[in-house]
């Protein structure tokens, strides 16, 4: 193989690298993984090739996946009450959730001493 043919090649390799940064899928839904490969954050789906987007866009199972995580995100921020009105009509209401203020307990955090060692445990509740 002579220079020319290689710096040929070289440069077709160049302009093939090019044009492939060039079909990414520029879309919110899309990131890149290590591979470069175009993942679908909604269902966590490699895709193939930039064609095969749509298609899966168009598809059932990521439809249900977006309705899924819209219904997640509207549940864990707003909180839904019905009055019914002197009509009898039923009236939806929407009221924001609080955020927690930093430093406050949450229910749902372990009692203290939790990880104590189990003779300290049994010291505290008297069983020794």
């Amino acid at each position: 193989m002579d220079a020319q043919s290689r710096k040929a090649l070289f440069r077709a390799r160049v302009k093939e690298t090019a044009q492939k940064a060039d079909k990414r899928i520029d879309s919110p839904l899309v990131r890149y993984n290590e591979l470069d490969q175009a993942v679908c954050k909604v269902c966590n789906v490699v895709i193939k090739s930039e064609s095969l987007w749509s298609a899966h866009q168009a598809s059932r199972k990521h439809n249900e996946a977006v309705e899924n995580l819209k219904a997640r995100a509207a549940k864990s921020t707003t909180h839904n009450k019905t009055k019914l009105t002197h009509t009898g009509a039923v009236k939806f209401e929407t009221q924001s959730i609080p955020p927690v203020a930093s430093g406050t307990r949450l229910s749902s955090t372990l009692p203290a001493g939790f990880f104590d060692e189990p003779e300290a445990k049994q010291q505290n509740r008297g069983m020794n």
